[in-house]
């Protein structure tokens, strides 16, 4: 298997070095937000010293459930 080096901005690598307790975009830190059909701006985000990837609410800054995520992304 082929291991993909993909470049990281700054935040993600600090947030992935020092397994920090916040959340930063995905991807490398190369995640975008993005309008779902309702309207509403989010951002899939990761938190590594959680070890999970959640959904920010751009308008809110409030990090949604699994369920509200799966609701609003249909």
């Amino acid at each position: 298997m082929q291991n993909i080096n993909v470049e990281e901005t700054n935040e993600y690598m600090m947030a992935r070095v020092g397994m920090a307790d916040r959340w930063v975009p995905a991807c490398g830190g190369h995640e975008k937000p993005f309008k779902t059909r309702c309207g509403r701006t989010l951002l899939y985000v990761y938190n590594f010293k959680l070890g999970m990837h959640a959904y920010l609410d751009v308008g809110t800054d409030i990090l949604l459930s699994q369920e509200e995520a799966n609701r609003i992304l249909g």
